[in-house]
This record gives C-alpha cells, structure tokens and sequence, in this order.
C-alpha cells in the first residue's frame, strides 16, 4: 500500500483490490509517525506588503498556487506561514517548525535585500529554497528571474518605432528583483540610443498614478515611452491617463511588467514582461523534494528568463 518497489506489481494490486473493497484507508497520522516527517512545505511570506496583504499582490498567489500543484502529486501539502517584518525571532520560530515536524522544510519570497533570515537558517541546517531573493552565501538554492533577455526585447522594438526618451519608474529597491530589474536595464540601454529617466515607485497602482501625475506635469513628447516594474503600478498610471483623457499609446506608450491578468483587461492591453512566476514555483518545490530525499543539488543558483509581449499599448 506505501508503493513500494519490492513489492511484485501483481500482489500490490491484489492487495489494493482488496483494501479498496474493505473501504480501507491509510492512515496519514500513523504514516507521519512511521516516516518522521510532516509532508508539509512552509510558505514563508511577508504577512503585509505595502500595506496590503500578501496574497492580494498576484506575485504571491502565482507562486503558490504553481507550488500546490507540484506538491500535491509528490502526497505534499503547503503550508502559508506569515512573518512581519520587525519580527526579531523569525529564524528561531521557523527552525522550532521544522524541529517539531510541523513542515519539513521551507520556501521563502518576498525577503528584504538586507534580510539576515537566510543566513540564520543555513547556519542551523534548516532545509529551505529562496525565490526572489540573492544572499552572499552561495551555497544556498536561490531561484531567480532573468530580466536581461525581455528589456532587450523591449528596447528593440522602441527603436524600431522611434521611441528616443524613456522614463522607468522603479519598484521598491528594498527587494533583490527590483534592483535587478534597473540594474539591467542601465546596462542593456548602453547599446541603444534612447535617453533614460528614472522615477521612484513601490510596486502600487497609486506609485504608478503618482508617477504619471507627475510626469504629465511636465511637457513630454510623443517619441516617450514609460517602463513601469509591474503591471499594478500600470493600472494606477492608466488610471490617471484615463482621468485625463491621455490616449495611450498615441501620447505616450505604456510598459508594465509581471504579466498579470489585468494586463490584459486594461484598454488598450498593456504591453508587458512576462515572469515565470509558475515554473518558479514548481520548481522550488521539485527541488526542496529532491533535498528531502537527500539528493545532491549540483546547481544552487537558479534564473529563468523573462520574456517581452507586445500589445496595443506601444
């Protein structure tokens, strides 16, 4: 009934024949007990995040419902455990989790760049994987996006259409993905002959009409684009446009970036970067079930490539 391999096929399935006739069932306490382990994962996520719930942001959501879907053939289950950000003791409760069997090991996103939470568990051998997030320490499984090859993408299709000038309004530099996101962008642009400006934002739609408000206080030409980091902060600055009777794109052109659904219920669709939020998940989860295994994971530092789409809004 445990599938196991030393077991005749033949007999395994007389057996199951059998108990599934009988109405029996396995008990998942008593294989909890018998296998010392929970087959739990922990979500480990920021229990606000610009003063909004996690989970509101599809970032989070995206990731886990990807991460549900992978565990749930391996017979796992996730767990969502929510820290605030001032919590000094963080570490030492999730390492007494993972002492007590409550999960067997953990999925961290959403940390801070100055963050000491990964260090403090490497330290105390607790098995856990990083999304979004690039401590110093590199021998622990960090699972990243590439923004390189869509920004790329992105510019060609500027030049192509004579866009000379634009304006990127930043997400919240606090978070890895954030100053990667403007760190490759700085260096893609060296090769193209567009003229950038930067913006302050923090990944909300009203950063995104603020920034909009701002910008259309000055006197910008049609040859603009706009790059915002995510797709929230173009929904706040299609709303100003909206107000103000801005057509996009034939004012101004609008790039958002996550490829979230509301990009493409906007009018016109918004053209965005698409993040692999999915296969980041499942892949997190993959490999955290290959660590309880006790495999040897040769590669720690995971990237996956985001990738441009073009829409109405260029």
């Amino acid at each position: 009934l445990s599938g196991s391999p030393l077991i005749p096929k033949e007999t395994a399935d007389k057996i199951k024949e059998i108990a599934d006739k009988a109405g029996y069932r396995p008990n998942m306490l008593a294989r909890k007990l018998a296998s010392n382990r929970s087959f739990q994962i922990g979500l480990v996520t920021p229990l606000g995040v610009n003063r909004s719930g996690a989970f509101h942001a599809s970032y989070f959501s995206g990731l886990l419902d990807s991460m549900v879907g992978a565990a749930f053939p391996a017979n796992y289950h996730m767990t969502i455990m929510p820290y605030r950000f001032d919590e000094p003791d963080i570490p030492e409760t999730l390492h007494a989790y993972i002492s007590e069997k409550n999960v067997d090991g953990l999925i961290l996103a959403g940390l801070k760049q100055d963050s000491d939470i990964p260090a403090r568990l490497a330290d105390a051998e607790v098995p856990f994987i990083l999304i979004g997030s690039k401590p110093e320490n590199d021998e622990i499984i960090t699972i990243n996006c590439n923004p390189r090859p869509a920004i790329r993408s992105m510019l060609e299709l500027l030049r192509s259409k004579s866009y000379r000038k634009l304006v990127f309004v930043a997400g919240d530099m606090d978070y890895y993905d954030a100053q990667r996101q403007k760190d490759c962008l700085v260096e893609e642009l060296k090769d193209f002959d567009i003229k950038v400006s930067f913006m302050d934002g923090n990944y909300t739609r009203r950063s995104g009409y603020a920034a909009a408000k701002e910008l259309f206080s000055r006197n910008i030409t049609a040859d603009t684009a706009v790059f915002l980091a995510n797709d929230r902060m173009a929904g706040g600055f299609y709303r100003y446009c909206y107000e103000n009777d801005i057509k996009i794109p034939e004012r101004v052109a609008v790039i958002g970036c996550d490829d979230d659904d509301a990009a493409r219920v906007l009018f016109p669709e918004l053209s965005t970067i698409h993040q692999p939020r999915r296969e980041m998940g499942q892949l997190s989860v993959e490999t955290l079930l290959q660590v309880f295994a006790g495999k040897k994971i040769a590669e720690t530092s995971f990237e996956m490539d985001e990738y441009f789409i073009q829409r109405a809004s260029i």
